[in-house]
């Protein structure tokens, strides 16, 4: 599955801009359905997949950066709060290693 996670829209009917609207493509069936929403409504956020979860790490609220964590379990359609970012933050890219660690060279 491919998951589209909040982000910004200027015609949200309450007047927000943010969004926790959580959309979910199935590969198979070709179709997109709504999942449950976030908690909190953010922009640029990152997210990574784990264990069959999805993390959704940090974002914009529309006032703040953040360091919310919040986990999705497909399973049970339900978003928990993981354990905070270390400092709040917008804009930012996430990567999961399969490797026990990750080395960069410059040459």
């Amino acid at each position: 599955c491919i998951y589209v996670v909040g982000g910004y829209a200027s015609d949200n009917i309450d007047g927000s801009m943010q969004l926790d609207v959580v959309e979910r493509y199935d590969t198979i069936t070709q179709q997109w359905s709504y999942v449950k929403p976030m908690n909190c409504r953010r922009s640029a956020l990152s997210c990574v997949t784990l264990d069959k979860c999805l993390f959704a790490l940090g974002g914009y609220d529309g006032k703040n950066f953040s360091s919310v964590v919040e986990v999705y379990d497909p399973e049970k359609d339900e978003w928990t709060y993981g354990t905070p970012l270390t400092r709040e933050r917008s804009g930012h890219g996430s990567a999961l290693t399969v490797e026990p660690s990750l080395c960069c060279d410059d040459e």
